[in-house]
């Protein structure tokens, strides 16, 4: 069995998953137990959808940046952080 085989078998299933952030959440009609999306994240901070991940990911470039930063350089800062988290 493949390490990608391996890893995909101790995923967790449920029925819902739901983000933590923007309440968008998946799932089966039918209510069977489905693995989390692979664009999305499960981990001790809580259930990201990929969108909410983006944002999270300019957010803390933002929070990292001087408090003295301007407008310009904010974006630019925002905008390195979108590009380095695809």
């Amino acid at each position: 069995m493949s390490a990608t085989a391996t890893k995909r078998k101790r995923r967790k299933l449920a029925k819902r998953w739901t983000c933590d952030s923007c309440g968008v959440s998946v799932g089966r009609i039918g209510g069977e137990k489905v693995e989390l999306p692979d664009s999305w994240t499960n981990d001790r901070q809580g259930t990201y959808c990929l969108n909410c991940r983006r944002e999270r990911a300019a957010q803390a470039a933002l929070d990292a940046a001087p408090e003295d930063s301007g407008l310009e350089e904010r974006a630019k800062l925002r905008r390195a952080a979108l590009i380095e988290f695809e």
